[in-house]
């Protein structure tokens, strides 16, 4: 386990560094999924990383990827204020705010 890097290399070292989200659909087995984080731009909104690509004639109410690498994904949508750190992805800070964005 790489200590040096903290809680995003464990999820490195333990899924693969470079497994994406598309991937785990090639497994007949596996469930089509979903984690949500937030991007905490001006306006802040929601972010999909998925397992699976829309049909090319659909949309989703959400923006998303498909092509993340599945502990990015992971780690984007654990970043919630006041248990783990944002975590930035390429441009973006991601964060986990449940309340505000889903009315929970």
């Amino acid at each position: 386990m790489s200590t040096r890097l903290g809680f995003s290399g464990c999820f490195r070292d333990e899924l693969g560094a470079d497994r994406t989200m598309l991937s785990t659909s090639r497994d007949k087995t596996s469930p089509r999924i979903g984690l949500i984080s937030t991007i905490s731009d001006n306006p802040a909104y929601n972010h999909v990383f998925r397992n699976y690509n829309h049909d090319v004639s659909a949309t989703s109410q959400y923006p998303g990827t498909c092509n993340a690498k599945v502990w990015e994904a992971i780690r984007a949508s654990a970043a919630a204020p006041g248990y783990f750190e944002d975590f930035k992805l390429g441009e973006h800070i991601h964060q986990v705010i449940f309340r505000k964005y889903f009315n929970i």
